[in-house]
């Protein structure tokens, strides 16, 4: 739940369940609602039975939110919580209507943010950014919220190869914790490689090659770097990653397109099967259609 893979979460916490953890049905909603899962409701109904009253009223909560459309007697955090887990990203124009009737700056700021990192894990990035320019808009002052939206932009420039963008950023004071150590290598990586700062560069990129692949963002741009010298151990660095977190389509597209760029075909289609599931029929197709190129184009070097 914190790496933000809810469906990883869910398979997790539905093993919890069936050895009768005592808290498996609280973390299956949390889980199950964070990936807009319908079974998220019958399990919210569960948790209003707890024996907790705070966690009944947090139940009840949920279920209205999840079961009600939104009406005058909503509060701000009401609202949030609808466009948060009742909101898809593929609403956007619904939820570009219904984000302007949060008067609280802070929850208005959070719901855009959300929907941006929806449409971020979708690799929709033209809608991502639209949605993330209505923040302009909002003046926010939560420190905490305000510093997650900084470190989201980050992000967003680091995986497009924004380089001055990043460095620019970086440069109006942005400062990372321990817990941030992973983006900070990512990011000292993509300028000292900009820089022409090799070994810095190298340092950094083989730090975050096998950190974490729930950081889509570090593991692509570590494969891209591995590939320069071996494409076949950068399809085993992103092969390694999909296993573990199975749903991501941007890890999904990047193995895809390293299976046509060692020719390993078979690999490349299953892949392709997987991601038609996660993806609407356009997006397939034009990742289908980049990647048959790709085939075509390395036989022909090959040839």
């Amino acid at each position: 739940l914190e790496q933000n893979a809810p469906d990883v979460a869910f398979q997790y916490f539905t093993w919890a369940q069936e050895r009768n953890y005592k808290d498996a049905t609280l973390h299956l909603a949390i889980a199950a609602s964070e990936n807009q899962d319908p079974e998220a409701l019958h399990l919210w109904n569960n948790v209003t039975t707890n024996d907790n009253p705070e966690l009944q009223s947090i139940a009840r909560q949920m279920v209205a939110i999840i079961e009600r459309q939104p009406d005058e007697s909503w509060s701000d955090y009401d609202r949030y919580l609808y466009t948060r887990y009742s909101t898809s990203y593929s609403d956007t124009t619904r939820f570009y209507e219904f984000v302007q009737t949060i008067k609280d700056p802070n929850y208005k700021a959070a719901s855009i943010l959300n929907m941006a990192k929806k449409l971020w894990d979708r690799d929709l990035i033209k809608n991502t950014l639209k949605t993330y320019n209505l923040l302009r808009d909002v003046t926010i002052t939560d420190s905490i919220l305000f510093e997650n939206i900084q470190y989201f932009e980050l992000k967003m420039l680091a995986y497009q190869e924004n380089i001055r963008g990043l460095a620019k950023k970086i440069n109006q004071g942005i400062e990372f914790d321990d817990g941030r150590a992973v983006e900070k290598a990512l990011y000292t990586a993509l300028i000292a490689d900009a820089s022409n700062d090799t070994l810095r560069a190298k340092t950094n990129y083989e730090y975050i090659a096998k950190r974490n692949p729930f950081f889509e963002e570090a593991v692509i741009a570590s494969a891209r770097y591995i590939n320069r010298k071996d494409p076949f151990k950068a399809y085993d660095h992103l092969l390694s990653a999909v296993e573990v977190n199975p749903n991501s389509i941007k890890l999904l597209k990047a193995f895809i397109y390293q299976c046509a760029n060692i020719q390993q075909n078979t690999s490349g289609e299953y892949a392709l099967e997987k991601l038609k599931d996660l993806v609407s029929i356009s997006e397939y197709s034009t990742v289908q259609s980049t990647y048959d190129e790709l085939v075509r184009s390395r036989s022909e070097l090959d040839f």
